[in-house]
């Protein structure tokens, strides 16, 4: 049976909260006028706030799940690193958008 320190988990939320900063921001974005780059974010958002927000939360947590499950494996490891990593420059990204951008 696996366990999981208290690290392992905090890094899994610390991830999935800023998958809803990322998710949020966007709609904020979304908001003032900006658009979404990825198409099938697009797409996704065509249905709706809510189903956006939703389908964001249940895929990244899903994932995040299966990597720590797995995470004796390196590759799991590196890759919750890097989830951390990505997000949180995303995190930053949206923040310096909001405040300094001006959609075109």
């Amino acid at each position: 049976m696996d366990r999981y320190s208290a690290r392992d988990v905090l890094l899994v939320v610390v991830i999935l909260l800023l998958n809803v900063v990322d998710a949020l921001c966007t709609l904020a974005w979304l908001s003032r006028g900006g658009a979404e780059g990825n198409p099938l974010m697009n797409w996704v958002l065509e249905m709706g706030n809510g189903f956006f927000l939703f389908q964001k939360c249940i895929v990244a947590g899903g994932w995040l799940i299966v990597l720590l499950v797995h995470k004796n494996f390196r590759i799991a490891r590196l890759g919750l690193w890097m989830l951390l990593a990505v997000y949180g420059l995303l995190a930053l990204y949206h923040g310096m958008l909001l405040l300094f951008a001006e959609p075109i």
